[in-house]
């Protein structure tokens, strides 16, 4: 008789829990995603991913967001987005706190859950209901106070919506079904823009070696972990090639595409995918190449800088002891370099090495009016063939050069952007809060366009330094960047783990006009 009362009573509770989930709201589509905490008083104290000796080595399934000694604990945490709460609990933690988990819904289909674990609820702050909705920007809880130092654990997943989790595993949190918060966030961001059109996800998050090849339908070949792939001018991919070995470079042959191996071999694709014989350089190659009018030039593992011709089959000249290059210029036969060591280097177009001179602070190279080649370090702007100081700004160390055609040169240097003219006087410059890391620029009638390896987006108009339009993807201090403005109008940008197609009429709004 037990046994049948335990039966029906299982039997009721499941019904009824059917029943609950059935009755559960339907809390609408995401229409904006934001960061739980205030970006500009909290950071990350530990990264998604992360080992943790006090953990046994396994790995942090979330960000450890922290407000500061004294300051983190009874802050506000907000719902990133609406959603429907699928778990609310004061307890859930214990002694570290409560936890409170979001169900997000896209209009792609796509389906998230955002955990915020070591909050408490307060009179004025209370958790939100089982199964209620919430509004993107709802406080749902405070910041409570965890070991070993008040934080909250903000966590994305895409699976187990009504488990708290254990905050690490042992295995990587990507194939459990977590997710990169930071990463999630900043890229719907760009995502549920106005000026958003397509993307494109790559698998390794450093992102290819190798920019992408336009073809003149503005399709793209790009490549990919293990293998290479073209996408339509709209963001469909017509066809994937899975490779044998590591490739760390594409090179445009005109009617096909250049596949170039770490090992140095060479093998070409045309664009419906097919592989053609390929053949051996012997060259092991450091990084990416640089791609000449008439050359290519490999850098090797053994430090030397090797010219092959440009269809990649006959060596033409090798310069040995070149340390890892940062920048290039190329310009009346002349090649400048930037290395790693804050050397400048000039060679010929046969590889004689003309120049080398040591620089007070990392450097940038650009082609000036003329064809002229123009070095930029530590706020001055210096000839190439000369190197005394032409002018001096007051910026920081490093920097992105760009010269435009009527002897404008544009700087980028660690969140400040000046406009010199064409006697090297400052014109103007301008702050750009948050736009940091290794950056890409370009001009197009008027704005220019601006892509950092942290993600960043801008569009600056050329007059004033005004900013018509920004955005923010996931970046990576290790990503490659890659920026092409179509015929179509679309803004192609590669950074880190995904390629991006932005309307950039939409992205610049105003300055359109």
């Amino acid at each position: 008789m037990r046994a049948i009362f335990l039966c029906v009573l299982v039997l009721s509770l499941l019904w009824l829990g059917r029943a609950q989930a059935m009755a559960q709201p339907q809390c609408g589509v995401v229409d904006s995603v934001s960061f739980p905490v205030d970006t500009a008083t909290f950071q990350i104290m530990q990264d998604f991913a992360s080992p943790s000796y006090r953990h046994r080595g396994w790995y942090h399934t979330a960000e450890d967001w922290f407000g500061g000694r004294g300051t983190s604990f009874g802050q506000p945490v907000h719902a990133i987005a609406n959603g429907r709460v699928t778990l609310s609990s004061p307890i859930s933690w214990g002694r570290d706190g409560g936890v409170v988990i979001l169900e997000h819904t896209f209009a792609d289909g796509s389906l998230y859950y955002s955990q915020y674990g070591h909050m408490v609820e307060t009179d004025v702050n209370k958790f939100p209901q089982p199964y209620s909705c919430v509004r993107a920007g709802d406080v749902i809880g405070v910041v409570g106070e965890a070991r070993p130092a008040p934080h909250l654990h903000f966590e994305i997943r895409v699976n187990n919506p009504d488990l708290p989790g254990p905050g690490y595993t042992e295995h990587d949190p990507l194939a459990e079904g977590y997710r990169r918060p930071s990463k999630m966030v900043l890229n719907w961001q760009t995502w549920l823009s106005p000026a958003h059109r397509w993307h494109l996800d790559l698998i390794d998050e450093a992102g290819p070696l190798t920019p992408p090849i336009a073809l003149s339908d503005e399709s793209l070949v790009y490549l990919d972990t293990g293998r290479v792939s073209r996408v339509t001018n709209d963001g469909r991919v017509l066809w994937r090639v899975n490779l044998e070995q590591r490739a760390v470079a594409l090179l445009d042959a005109g009617d096909q595409v250049t596949i170039v191996f770490a090992t140095g071999r060479m093998q070409p694709v045309d664009f419906d995918g097919v592989l053609h014989q390929a053949w051996e350089t012997g060259l092991a190659l450091a990084g990416p190449p640089i791609t000449l009018d008439d050359a290519v030039l490999l850098p090797t593992t053994d430090g030397a800088l090797v010219a092959l011709a440009p269809n990649g089959g006959e060596i033409l000249w090798r310069l040995q002891d070149i340390p890892p290059i940062t920048d290039w210029a190329y310009s009346g036969g002349l090649l400048a370099l930037t290395t790693q060591t804050r050397e400048l280097l000039v060679v010929s177009r046969d590889g004689a090495l003309l120049q080398r001179d040591t620089l007070d602070a990392a450097g940038a190279v650009s082609t000036a009016p003329g064809g002229r080649l123009l070095a930029y370090a530590n706020g001055n702007l210096l000839p190439v063939e000369a190197l005394p100081v032409i002018e001096s700004a007051s910026v920081a160390d490093g920097g992105l050069l760009l010269a435009a055609g009527d002897g404008r040169v544009f700087v980028f240097d660690n969140e400040v952007f000046s406009a010199y003219d064409a006697a090297h006087q400052v014109v103007w410059q301008v702050l750009l809060p948050g736009v940091t890391g290794s950056a890409d620029l370009a001009l197009h009638e008027g704005v220019l366009s601006l892509v950092t390896a942290h993600g960043n987006i801008a569009a600056v108009r050329a007059a004033d330094g005004g900013l018509c339009g920004i955005m923010h993807v996931f970046g990576d201090d290790r990503a490659q960047i890659w920026q092409r403005l179509g015929d179509d109008g679309l803004l192609r940008v590669a950074v880190a783990d995904q390629i991006v197609g932005i309307d950039w009429s939409a992205l610049i709004g105003v300055c359109a006009n």
